[in-house]
């Protein structure tokens, strides 16, 4: 083989190589997002659990002991802080899925 053709196949492979490492990693890129995605939705379905909890905890204590001032309920600030800890942490996925 002629060294001009050597060189040019040599660079032809090179190239090759190249994309095919850059296809991959576009692929974990796709790969890393959905994974990330599919948490979120978890998350999000387990938000909503909790929104429904709170709701209950809520009307039962005002159905039972008409309660409407739950500033020092201990059960009660446990559920909201659950809610916020929650939320905060689906921002926080939502913000790394973006980043990729």
């Amino acid at each position: 083989m002629s060294p001009k053709i050597q060189k040019y196949s040599q660079m032809i492979i090179y190239k090759w190589e190249k994309f095919f490492h850059s296809l991959l990693s576009i692929g974990q890129k796709f790969t890393e997002k959905g994974k990330i995605q599919i948490e979120v939705e978890k998350l999000k379905w387990e938000l909503k659990k909790k929104y429904q909890e709170l709701g209950k905890y809520v009307t039962h204590k005002k159905e039972t002991k008409s309660v409407i001032d739950f500033s020092h309920d201990q059960q009660y600030l446990h559920k909201i802080n659950e809610v916020i800890k929650l939320k905060y942490y689906i921002e926080e996925r939502i913000k790394l899925k973006e980043t990729f």
